[in-house]
């Protein structure tokens, strides 16, 4: 047995050589294969940063002369004059494009809505005060401002009569139901006394 075993073994590690072997030479032409694209992208890697490296400069001068123009040390007025017309252009594109979008969202069709906007902060504590502007735009406020505190008394009088409304309503079905349920007690105990019949007779 123990022969039988070491030679097991013996076959397992020839036959793992072997697997390691053909694997080992798989990895080497693969990898040959990859060294070599490799080294023929290096040389177009190479020719595309000579290229970088123009397109870097040249960025490179246009930056200065538009730093130059800014200041005003340039001497050509036409690249100024070029510039400003560019963003007057750009500015009043702009404005067109928001007009539209305002067009689109106030369109009554428009399921979407409305524009957000967002809302003015209040002092949930403080009363609403109207602002003070005229004598007789003064007096409409507060013309305006009593109807609206009448009102509010009107709803808070009306929603306590509505309160007391449904507590006498649930004070009535409570009533209503003790009744039918004394009625029913009742109608239960009769059937019991008079439920036997006489035989004898």
């Amino acid at each position: 047995m123990i022969k039988e075993e070491e030679q097991r073994k013996e076959e397992w590690r020839k036959e793992r050589e072997r697997l390691e072997s053909e694997m080992a030479a798989r990895i080497d032409k693969r990898m040959e294969a990859v060294c070599q694209s490799v080294k023929v992208n290096r040389k177009t890697e190479g020719e595309c940063s000579t290229k970088g490296e123009d397109e870097i400069t040249r960025l490179k001068r246009k930056n200065e002369e538009l730093k130059r123009a800014l200041r005003g040390d340039s001497d050509d007025g036409k690249l100024r004059s070029r510039s400003w017309a560019g963003l007057k252009k750009q500015l009043e594109d702009l404005r067109i494009e928001v007009r539209q979008w305002k067009d689109e969202a106030l369109r009554p069709g428009n399921k979407r809505g409305s524009i957000a906007m967002p809302t003015p902060d209040t002092n949930v504590r403080a009363l609403p005060r109207p602002r003070r502007t005229g004598d007789k735009e003064q007096e409409n406020w507060r013309s305006e401002y009593r109807k609206l505190q009448s009102l509010r008394r009107a709803d808070f009088v009306e929603v306590e009569a509505l309160k007391k409304k449904k507590a006498q309503a649930e004070m009535e079905v409570i009533n209503l139901q003790k009744q039918m349920s004394e009625l029913n007690a009742n109608e239960a105990g009769r059937d019991k006394m008079s439920g036997g019949t006489n035989l004898k007779e």
